[in-house]
Protein backbone atom coordinates (compact mmCIF):
# COMPACT_ATOMS: atom_id res chain seq x y z
CA UNK A 1 0.00 0.00 0.00
CA UNK A 2 1.06 3.25 -1.19
CA UNK A 3 0.13 6.46 0.18
CA UNK A 4 0.08 9.97 -1.39
CA UNK A 5 -0.47 13.27 -0.68
CA UNK A 6 -2.69 15.43 -3.42
CA UNK A 7 -3.65 19.05 -2.69
CA UNK A 8 -3.12 18.77 0.94
CA UNK A 9 -5.68 15.17 0.92
CA UNK A 10 -4.42 11.99 1.27
CA UNK A 11 -5.12 9.20 -1.12
CA UNK A 12 -3.95 5.61 -1.11
CA UNK A 13 -3.08 3.48 -4.24
CA UNK A 14 -2.76 -0.28 -3.92
CA UNK A 15 -0.13 -1.76 -5.89
CA UNK A 16 -0.98 -4.34 -8.56
CA UNK A 17 0.87 -7.79 -8.22
CA UNK A 18 0.30 -10.96 -8.81
CA UNK A 19 1.57 -15.06 -7.55
CA UNK A 20 1.21 -17.53 -9.76
CA UNK A 21 0.78 -20.48 -7.49
CA UNK A 22 2.07 -24.16 -8.64
CA UNK A 23 0.09 -26.05 -10.56
CA UNK A 24 -0.60 -29.80 -9.41
CA UNK A 25 0.66 -30.45 -13.30
CA UNK A 26 4.43 -28.69 -12.59
CA UNK A 27 4.93 -30.92 -9.67
CA UNK A 28 4.03 -34.12 -10.31
CA UNK A 29 7.16 -36.15 -11.96
CA UNK A 30 6.87 -38.35 -15.20
CA UNK A 31 10.11 -40.25 -15.70
CA UNK A 32 10.25 -41.10 -20.14
CA UNK A 33 13.31 -43.02 -19.40
CA UNK A 34 15.38 -44.68 -16.80
CA UNK A 35 18.78 -46.44 -16.34
CA UNK A 36 18.77 -49.85 -17.14
CA UNK A 37 17.62 -52.04 -14.03
CA UNK A 38 21.47 -53.99 -14.37
CA UNK A 39 24.18 -52.89 -16.91
CA UNK A 40 26.68 -55.72 -17.06
CA UNK A 41 30.45 -55.26 -17.18
CA UNK A 42 33.39 -57.85 -17.84
CA UNK A 43 36.48 -57.58 -15.82
CA UNK A 44 38.85 -57.22 -18.46
CA UNK A 45 36.18 -56.47 -21.26
CA UNK A 46 35.52 -52.51 -20.19
CA UNK A 47 33.75 -50.95 -22.90
CA UNK A 48 32.48 -47.22 -22.72
CA UNK A 49 28.42 -47.14 -20.98
CA UNK A 50 25.94 -44.80 -20.34
CA UNK A 51 23.26 -44.41 -17.56
CA UNK A 52 20.36 -42.26 -19.24
CA UNK A 53 17.72 -40.67 -16.55
CA UNK A 54 14.47 -38.40 -19.19
CA UNK A 55 11.96 -36.54 -17.04
CA UNK A 56 8.96 -34.41 -19.13
CA UNK A 57 10.07 -31.01 -18.21
CA UNK A 58 8.44 -28.83 -15.92
CA UNK A 59 11.24 -26.28 -15.19
CA UNK A 60 9.90 -27.70 -11.91
CA UNK A 61 11.66 -30.84 -11.50
CA UNK A 62 15.84 -31.20 -11.10
CA UNK A 63 17.93 -34.60 -11.52
CA UNK A 64 20.91 -35.68 -8.87
CA UNK A 65 23.04 -38.86 -9.11
CA UNK A 66 24.18 -41.20 -6.40
CA UNK A 67 26.72 -43.78 -6.65
CA UNK A 68 26.61 -45.97 -3.79
CA UNK A 69 25.08 -43.24 -1.48
CA UNK A 70 27.23 -40.23 -2.35
CA UNK A 71 27.15 -37.69 -4.86
CA UNK A 72 28.21 -38.29 -8.17
CA UNK A 73 29.95 -35.39 -10.84
CA UNK A 74 32.02 -35.18 -14.17
CA UNK A 75 35.63 -36.90 -13.39
CA UNK A 76 38.47 -37.39 -15.55
CA UNK A 77 37.10 -40.60 -16.43
CA UNK A 78 32.89 -39.98 -16.62
CA UNK A 79 31.23 -37.17 -16.95
CA UNK A 80 27.49 -36.32 -16.74
CA UNK A 81 25.93 -34.60 -20.04
CA UNK A 82 22.90 -32.54 -19.58
CA UNK A 83 20.20 -30.55 -21.31
CA UNK A 84 16.23 -30.84 -23.05
CA UNK A 85 15.20 -32.20 -25.97
CA UNK A 86 12.41 -33.50 -27.48
CA UNK A 87 11.31 -37.41 -27.22
CA UNK A 88 8.31 -38.26 -29.56
CA UNK A 89 6.56 -35.42 -29.09
CA UNK A 90 7.28 -34.78 -25.47
CA UNK A 91 9.77 -32.25 -24.02
CA UNK A 92 12.26 -33.82 -21.66
CA UNK A 93 15.03 -32.71 -19.15
CA UNK A 94 17.85 -35.38 -19.26
CA UNK A 95 20.75 -36.31 -17.37
CA UNK A 96 23.17 -38.96 -18.10
CA UNK A 97 25.71 -40.48 -16.64
CA UNK A 98 28.68 -41.39 -19.77
CA UNK A 99 31.65 -43.38 -18.43
CA UNK A 100 34.24 -43.44 -20.93
CA UNK A 101 36.85 -45.71 -19.80
CA UNK A 102 35.14 -47.70 -16.69
CA UNK A 103 36.81 -50.25 -14.62
CA UNK A 104 35.87 -51.93 -11.05
CA UNK A 105 35.81 -48.37 -9.97
CA UNK A 106 32.66 -48.02 -11.46
CA UNK A 107 30.75 -51.15 -10.11
CA UNK A 108 27.68 -50.27 -7.67
CA UNK A 109 24.54 -48.82 -7.00
CA UNK A 110 23.37 -45.79 -9.33
CA UNK A 111 19.87 -43.79 -8.23
CA UNK A 112 18.75 -41.19 -10.87
CA UNK A 113 17.01 -38.76 -7.74
CA UNK A 114 14.26 -37.14 -9.62
CA UNK A 115 12.49 -34.28 -7.35
CA UNK A 116 11.16 -30.65 -6.71
CA UNK A 117 9.70 -29.06 -4.28
CA UNK A 118 6.61 -31.63 -3.40
CA UNK A 119 7.59 -34.70 -4.08
CA UNK A 120 11.07 -37.19 -5.40
CA UNK A 121 11.64 -40.39 -6.90
CA UNK A 122 14.01 -42.59 -7.72
CA UNK A 123 15.38 -45.25 -10.16
CA UNK A 124 18.22 -47.37 -9.28
CA UNK A 125 20.76 -49.36 -11.37
CA UNK A 126 23.72 -51.50 -10.69
CA UNK A 127 26.99 -51.96 -12.42
CA UNK A 128 27.71 -55.27 -11.72
CA UNK A 129 30.06 -57.98 -13.04
CA UNK A 130 29.48 -60.95 -15.60
CA UNK A 131 29.66 -64.15 -13.73
CA UNK A 132 31.99 -66.08 -16.72
CA UNK A 133 30.50 -69.59 -17.79
CA UNK A 134 34.37 -70.37 -18.84
CA UNK A 135 35.94 -72.28 -16.05
CA UNK A 136 39.76 -73.02 -14.47
CA UNK A 137 40.42 -76.16 -13.47
CA UNK A 138 44.43 -76.77 -12.43
CA UNK A 139 42.71 -80.89 -12.87
CA UNK A 140 42.76 -80.15 -16.59
CA UNK A 141 45.38 -78.34 -17.31
CA UNK A 142 48.71 -77.73 -14.92
CA UNK A 143 50.06 -74.55 -14.94
CA UNK A 144 54.11 -74.01 -14.98
CA UNK A 145 55.84 -70.63 -13.96
CA UNK A 146 59.30 -69.46 -15.14
CA UNK A 147 60.83 -65.86 -14.34
CA UNK A 148 62.93 -63.66 -16.03
CA UNK A 149 64.40 -61.37 -13.41
CA UNK A 150 65.92 -59.39 -16.48
CA UNK A 151 64.14 -56.56 -16.42
CA UNK A 152 63.32 -56.26 -20.80
CA UNK A 153 60.01 -54.51 -23.03
CA UNK A 154 57.25 -56.44 -23.25
CA UNK A 155 57.39 -57.71 -26.37
CA UNK A 156 61.23 -58.91 -25.58
CA UNK A 157 59.85 -60.74 -23.11
CA UNK A 158 57.07 -62.70 -24.57
CA UNK A 159 59.48 -63.55 -27.06
CA UNK A 160 62.30 -65.23 -24.63
CA UNK A 161 58.90 -66.90 -22.74
CA UNK A 162 57.99 -68.68 -26.04
CA UNK A 163 61.57 -69.14 -27.12
CA UNK A 164 63.19 -70.52 -23.93
CA UNK A 165 60.16 -72.08 -21.60
CA UNK A 166 57.60 -72.89 -24.82
CA UNK A 167 54.95 -70.92 -22.93
CA UNK A 168 53.38 -67.46 -22.68
CA UNK A 169 53.58 -63.99 -20.49
CA UNK A 170 51.39 -65.57 -17.57
CA UNK A 171 48.12 -65.14 -17.47
CA UNK A 172 46.00 -64.79 -14.26
CA UNK A 173 42.84 -67.10 -14.35
CA UNK A 174 41.78 -66.28 -10.49
CA UNK A 175 42.79 -65.23 -6.93
CA UNK A 176 44.64 -68.51 -6.37
CA UNK A 177 46.83 -68.46 -9.70
CA UNK A 178 47.65 -64.10 -8.77
CA UNK A 179 48.64 -65.62 -4.91
CA UNK A 180 50.97 -67.83 -7.01
CA UNK A 181 52.48 -65.17 -9.21
CA UNK A 182 52.93 -62.57 -6.63
CA UNK A 183 54.87 -65.85 -4.32
CA UNK A 184 57.40 -66.12 -7.63
CA UNK A 185 57.82 -61.81 -7.44
CA UNK A 186 58.57 -61.62 -3.35
CA UNK A 187 60.56 -64.93 -3.90
CA UNK A 188 62.62 -63.42 -6.56
CA UNK A 189 62.62 -59.86 -4.72
CA UNK A 190 60.85 -58.56 -8.30
CA UNK A 191 59.33 -54.96 -7.76
CA UNK A 192 56.92 -55.61 -10.21
CA UNK A 193 56.56 -58.19 -13.56
CA UNK A 194 54.65 -58.22 -16.81
CA UNK A 195 51.67 -60.13 -17.30
CA UNK A 196 50.09 -61.42 -20.28
CA UNK A 197 47.15 -59.10 -20.68
CA UNK A 198 47.22 -56.21 -23.52
CA UNK A 199 45.31 -53.96 -24.98
CA UNK A 200 46.19 -53.96 -28.26
CA UNK A 201 44.14 -51.76 -30.00
CA UNK A 202 42.80 -48.11 -28.60
CA UNK A 203 39.32 -49.06 -30.34
CA UNK A 204 36.78 -50.27 -28.28
CA UNK A 205 38.33 -48.05 -25.16
CA UNK A 206 39.31 -51.00 -22.65
CA UNK A 207 39.42 -54.04 -24.90
CA UNK A 208 41.89 -56.49 -23.00
CA UNK A 209 42.57 -59.50 -24.24
CA UNK A 210 45.21 -62.72 -22.65
CA UNK A 211 48.50 -63.42 -24.91
CA UNK A 212 47.78 -67.45 -23.53
CA UNK A 213 46.23 -68.87 -26.04
CA UNK A 214 42.96 -70.74 -24.76
CA UNK A 215 42.88 -68.14 -21.66
CA UNK A 216 39.65 -66.33 -22.52
CA UNK A 217 38.12 -66.43 -19.42
CA UNK A 218 37.43 -62.91 -17.30
CA UNK A 219 35.80 -63.92 -14.35
CA UNK A 220 38.56 -62.65 -12.11
CA UNK A 221 40.48 -59.29 -12.35
CA UNK A 222 42.89 -57.59 -9.61
CA UNK A 223 43.55 -54.24 -10.72
CA UNK A 224 44.39 -51.51 -8.92
CA UNK A 225 41.75 -48.86 -7.95
CA UNK A 226 41.20 -46.41 -10.77
CA UNK A 227 43.11 -48.79 -13.08
CA UNK A 228 43.12 -49.59 -16.23
CA UNK A 229 42.63 -46.08 -16.85
CA UNK A 230 43.94 -46.27 -20.53
CA UNK A 231 44.94 -42.97 -21.11
CA UNK A 232 48.39 -43.61 -23.13
CA UNK A 233 45.93 -44.05 -26.11
CA UNK A 234 48.54 -46.75 -27.64
CA UNK A 235 49.14 -50.62 -26.99
CA UNK A 236 49.42 -51.06 -23.25
CA UNK A 237 50.25 -54.14 -21.00
CA UNK A 238 49.68 -55.05 -17.49
CA UNK A 239 51.85 -55.09 -14.66
CA UNK A 240 51.54 -56.92 -10.90
CA UNK A 241 52.95 -55.13 -8.80
CA UNK A 242 54.86 -56.72 -5.82
CA UNK A 243 52.78 -54.24 -2.57
CA UNK A 244 49.98 -55.53 -3.18
CA UNK A 245 49.42 -58.02 -6.10
CA UNK A 246 47.26 -56.02 -7.66
CA UNK A 247 47.66 -54.91 -11.43
CA UNK A 248 48.18 -51.46 -13.07
CA UNK A 249 48.35 -50.45 -16.75
CA UNK A 250 51.53 -49.02 -18.25
CA UNK A 251 53.15 -48.45 -22.32
CA UNK A 252 55.25 -51.27 -23.67
CA UNK A 253 57.60 -49.34 -23.72
CA UNK A 254 58.84 -49.62 -20.33
CA UNK A 255 60.99 -52.44 -19.50
CA UNK A 256 60.04 -54.72 -16.25
CA UNK A 257 60.86 -58.65 -15.35
CA UNK A 258 58.45 -60.68 -16.49
CA UNK A 259 56.71 -64.38 -15.15
CA UNK A 260 56.16 -67.42 -17.99
CA UNK A 261 53.72 -69.47 -18.40
CA UNK A 262 52.93 -72.86 -20.28
CA UNK A 263 50.29 -75.83 -19.34
CA UNK A 264 51.33 -79.31 -18.93
CA UNK A 265 48.53 -81.26 -19.68
CA UNK A 266 47.59 -84.40 -17.37
CA UNK A 267 45.55 -87.38 -17.42
CA UNK A 268 43.33 -88.53 -14.38
CA UNK A 269 43.66 -91.79 -12.46
CA UNK A 270 43.69 -94.88 -14.76
CA UNK A 271 40.48 -96.20 -12.21
CA UNK A 272 38.67 -92.85 -13.13
CA UNK A 273 39.48 -93.05 -16.46
CA UNK A 274 38.65 -96.67 -17.62
CA UNK A 275 35.32 -96.58 -14.90
CA UNK A 276 36.87 -98.94 -12.94
CA UNK A 277 37.52 -102.03 -15.39
CA UNK A 278 41.42 -101.47 -15.15
CA UNK A 279 43.57 -101.35 -12.64
CA UNK A 280 47.15 -100.21 -12.21
CA UNK A 281 49.96 -102.89 -11.44
CA UNK A 282 50.88 -102.39 -7.68
CA UNK A 283 48.63 -99.88 -6.23
CA UNK A 284 47.35 -96.28 -7.55
CA UNK A 285 47.49 -93.65 -5.08
CA UNK A 286 43.92 -91.50 -4.93
CA UNK A 287 43.53 -89.12 -6.90
CA UNK A 288 46.23 -89.66 -9.01
CA UNK A 289 47.30 -88.03 -12.25
CA UNK A 290 49.76 -88.57 -15.08
CA UNK A 291 52.11 -86.43 -16.91
CA UNK A 292 52.00 -86.53 -21.07
CA UNK A 293 53.95 -89.24 -22.26
CA UNK A 294 54.14 -91.03 -18.73
CA UNK A 295 53.91 -94.86 -19.74
CA UNK A 296 51.15 -96.69 -16.70
CA UNK A 297 51.24 -100.88 -16.29
CA UNK A 298 47.73 -102.15 -16.24
CA UNK A 299 45.57 -105.24 -15.82
CA UNK A 300 42.04 -105.51 -16.82
CA UNK A 301 40.49 -105.50 -13.47
CA UNK A 302 38.12 -108.54 -13.66
CA UNK A 303 39.38 -112.25 -14.82
CA UNK A 304 40.33 -112.48 -18.30
CA UNK A 305 42.27 -114.58 -20.30
CA UNK A 306 44.78 -111.38 -20.66
CA UNK A 307 46.77 -111.97 -17.87
CA UNK A 308 49.81 -110.27 -18.72
CA UNK A 309 50.08 -106.38 -17.86
CA UNK A 310 49.48 -103.95 -20.50
CA UNK A 311 51.37 -100.13 -20.75
CA UNK A 312 48.75 -96.87 -21.17
CA UNK A 313 50.52 -94.07 -22.57
CA UNK A 314 49.30 -90.40 -20.88
CA UNK A 315 48.39 -88.37 -24.14
CA UNK A 316 48.23 -84.38 -24.57
CA UNK A 317 44.31 -84.70 -25.00
CA UNK A 318 44.31 -86.08 -21.33
CA UNK A 319 43.46 -89.95 -22.38
CA UNK A 320 45.34 -93.12 -22.38
CA UNK A 321 46.22 -94.94 -25.35
CA UNK A 322 45.94 -97.72 -26.30
CA UNK A 323 42.34 -98.76 -25.20
CA UNK A 324 41.62 -101.55 -23.43
CA UNK A 325 38.82 -103.54 -23.87
CA UNK A 326 38.12 -105.46 -21.01
CA UNK A 327 35.92 -108.02 -20.79
CA UNK A 328 32.38 -107.07 -18.97
CA UNK A 329 31.20 -109.27 -15.83
CA UNK A 330 27.52 -109.60 -15.70
CA UNK A 331 26.97 -109.33 -11.83
CA UNK A 332 24.48 -112.15 -11.29
CA UNK A 333 26.97 -114.98 -13.18
CA UNK A 334 29.70 -113.18 -10.55
CA UNK A 335 27.75 -114.00 -7.45
CA UNK A 336 27.09 -117.15 -8.95
CA UNK A 337 30.78 -117.68 -9.41
CA UNK A 338 31.86 -116.21 -5.71
CA UNK A 339 28.58 -118.93 -4.44
CA UNK A 340 30.25 -121.34 -6.28
CA UNK A 341 34.15 -120.84 -4.73
CA UNK A 342 32.69 -120.07 -0.84
CA UNK A 343 30.65 -123.58 -1.04
CA UNK A 344 34.24 -125.38 -2.42
CA UNK A 345 36.17 -123.57 0.15
CA UNK A 346 33.84 -124.55 2.94
CA UNK A 347 33.97 -128.68 1.72
CA UNK A 348 37.86 -128.16 1.74
CA UNK A 349 37.71 -127.05 5.57
CA UNK A 350 35.22 -129.68 6.46
CA UNK A 351 37.58 -132.27 4.92
CA UNK A 352 40.75 -131.03 6.51
CA UNK A 353 39.09 -130.96 9.83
Amino acid sequence: MIQNIVNGAKTTDFAQFSIQLATVEDTNIEIVQGPSPIHVLKPNLYTPFTLECYIKNTQQNMIMWLKDGDSLESNRRSHIEEGVKEIEGVEVFYRNIISETPNEEDLGVYQCIVYNSAKLETVTSYVVLEEDSASYSTSEKKPIYSVIKEPLKVDEAEEVCASQFSGHLVSVMDEQENSAVLGLLRSYKLESSWIGLTRENPDPIGFWIWTQPGDISTSYSNWELGKPDNKHGRQEYAVMLNSTGQWTDVTKEETRPAVCKKYQRTCPSIDEYFEGDVRVRGWESTGAEYQVGEVVEVYCRWPSSEVQPRSVTCGIDGSFSPAMDCPSVDSSSFSRSLHHHILLLSVVLLITR
